[in-house]
């Protein structure tokens, strides 16, 4: 399953996770998620990037 997600911080105020989540489910995708990443510090963003499911979109 590939992974897409905003990340950031702080991340609370966010509504594309519920967005996404629900777009893919009525679009019926089902091999892709969505989550948010909150990080304070950019140098954790690493642990999320070495995810080999984890897609960068820019």
């Amino acid at each position: 399953m590939k992974k897409l997600g905003l990340i950031g911080f702080p991340l609370g105020h966010s509504f594309s996770k519920k967005y996404y989540l629900d777009k893919f489910d009525k679009e019926i995708i089902t091999d892709i998620n969505y989550d948010l990443y909150s990080i304070e510090d950019i140098r954790e963003f690493e642990r999320i990037f070495n995810d080999q499911n984890f897609m960068v979109l820019m």
